[in-house]
Formats: structure tokens, C-alpha cells, sequence
């Protein structure tokens, strides 16, 4: 089985040069051979972007430097999270009135 948290860090070793082209590749093929056997459909979908990607740069349509461009977007991630006078815990568990924007101005946004 192969995570999406471990194609993330590979790639991000990829992308900085901390590992080679032929490493990440070697090492994406290698774990993702079966992975439709028991690996989740976000993992799945991930590794068929990454393949993808990676097939332009194998046929010469792409450089190496646009491959890593083309590949940071699956390793970025935003979160935002705001909490307003009170503790991750009672933002979960705070249920906003309609009503009120200050209370609607609690909820967590992810």
C-alpha cells in the first residue's frame, strides 16, 4: 500500500533536488505496481497525475525543470484556520447561529 503522505514526500525530495529523477521514478513505480489493490482512490488518482506528468517529460514534450513546475502543485497545501476567542476544541464542538456573523466567524475553514 502506498499513502498519500508517502508520494508527497518523495516528491517533495524530488522536487528539491534531494533525489534524482531516476530515484523518484524508480521508487514511484516500484510502490505504486499494485497499488489498486489496496491503496485509497486520492492515492491512486495522485500517482496517475504524477505518471502523467511524468510520460511528458519521458517523450521530450516537457524539460525536467517544467516537470518539477508541474509537480509542485500536488505537494502544496493550504489551511487556514481561525479561532476567535476560543480553543481548537470548542471551535469543534461550536455549533454558529445563523443569526450572529461574529458567531459564523468561529467555524474553522479548511
Amino acid at each position: 500500500m502506498i499513502s498519500i503522505s508517502q508520494i508527497r514526500e518523495q516528491l517533495i525530495s524530488y522536487i528539491a533536488n534531494e533525489i534524482s529523477f531516476v530515484n523518484f521514478e524508480d521508487w514511484l513505480l516500484a510502490e505504486s505496481w499494485n497499488m489498486h489493490l489496496d491503496s485509497s482512490s486520492e492515492a491512486r488518482q495522485l500517482v496517475h497525475e504524477i505518471k502523467s506528468s511524468i510520460y511528458e517529460y519521458l517523450d521530450g514534450y516537457i524539460d525536467e525543470n517544467t516537470l518539477r513546475v508541474r509537480l509542485r502543485p500536488h505537494v502544496q497545501q493550504y489551511r487556514a484556520v481561525a479561532y476567535f476567542g476560543v480553543t481548537p476544541l470548542e471551535a469543534l464542538s461550536f455549533q454558529p447561529s445563523l443569526s450572529s456573523p461574529v458567531e459564523a466567524s468561529r467555524m474553522e475553514y479548511v
